[in-house]
């Protein structure tokens, strides 16, 4: 869609309804949705569920294993050197990051898609064109 430098460089892509998860390193993701090109307000929103929520995951897994609470803020450089030391023992976090991550997508993916909930079926307001309209 877009070249390093942020030009468009596919233009059939500002023919496209495009929406955008951005998942926020707190408590918060944002859903911005572009209809022919211009950011559409009414289709676009926030929710509760940022990488946050992955981080306590990981904490909780941490102590099922170790016995050591892990706070959740403190995770995030944890994670980027894929292990932790406590008590002398080392525990490599990539298996318990990785499902962490999963169950966070496939939360974000029951958010955006359900009638019900904090987004309130985000893709099904996306593309009904009383939101958006045509191009």
């Amino acid at each position: 869609m877009l070249g390093d430098d942020g030009q468009v460089i596919d233009r059939e892509v500002l023919d496209k309804k495009i929406g955008v998860i951005d998942v926020g390193l707190l408590h918060a993701m944002g859903f911005a949705v572009t209809h022919c090109g211009d950011y559409s307000r009414r289709a676009s929103a926030t929710a509760p569920n940022g990488l946050a929520r992955a981080y306590g995951l990981i904490g909780e897994r941490l102590h099922e294993v170790s016995g050591v609470e892990v706070e959740a803020h403190g995770l995030a450089a944890v994670l980027q050197a894929a292990s932790i030391r406590i008590h002398g023992t080392r525990h490599d976090l990539r298996r318990i990051a990785e499902q962490a991550y999963e169950e966070l997508a496939a939360s974000i993916a029951r958010l955006c898609s359900s009638d019900t909930g904090a987004m309130n079926g985000i893709w099904m307001r996306c593309c009904s064109p009383q939101v958006v309209g045509p191009c």
